[in-house]
């Protein structure tokens, strides 16, 4: 059966989930199985119905309808589009969890994948509002990617945290290193 291109369908959910193509390419296998013909290739976000899953050899399938075509996909090539308040923003930092954390960008939500680049702490990314697993999709000089979702943060970096407080104590000494010489200087000396 040779494979049918499928177009994508804009992201207006009605409900609070419902399931996605991952990648631009995503295939539709005939069967549960690697080897088995290839029914569809779906466009990226392109929206499907689950209607069965099963595992097999380890890897558990979704059974799904999209454009009048049914078959199966691995599920870790589809994503839940959910629509958590926690995750509107638009755009976010990448902070390390410790100095010297290497934080990378990811083709897939794997951090086994293929690293697409390595982020410094403090660099502005842009969401795209997915999210899969641990891992959330960002925009990084024109690529889309994965990071690990403890890696991004709309507040202050790790780098920045240290600057603050490494800040708020070279106050604090300077304050006390014035205020000792001061002391020091202006003491009263004991009437004779």
């Amino acid at each position: 059966m040779a494979a049918v291109s499928v177009p994508g369908v804009p992201a207006f959910a009605s409900e609070a989930e419902e399931y996605y193509a991952l990648h631009e390419g995503t295939a539709v296998f005939s069967q549960a199985d690697f080897d088995s013909d290839t029914a569809a290739v779906l466009e990226r976000d392109t929206f499907v119905t689950v209607t069965e899953t099963k595992t097999v050899n380890g890897v558990v399938w979704l059974k799904v309808e999209a454009g009048g075509v049914s078959g199966y996909i691995p599920s870790y090539n589809l994503y839940k589009k959910s629509f958590d308040k926690t995750y509107s923003l638009r755009y976010a930092r990448i902070t390390e969890n410790k100095s010297g954390d290497e934080v990378y960008l990811y083709s897939s939500p794997s951090a086994e994948s293929h690293k697409l680049a390595k982020l410094n702490d403090g660099k502005r990314v842009k969401l795209t509002g997915v999210k899969a697993g641990d891992f959330l999709e960002i925009e990084h000089e024109g690529k889309r990617g994965y990071v690990l979702q403890q890696a991004v943060t709309e507040g202050l970096t790790y780098h920045q945290y240290l600057a603050l407080i490494v800040g708020i104590i070279c106050f604090a000494a300077i304050a006390l290193i014035f205020l000792l010489t001061y002391f020091s200087k202006n003491k009263k000396k004991p009437r004779t």
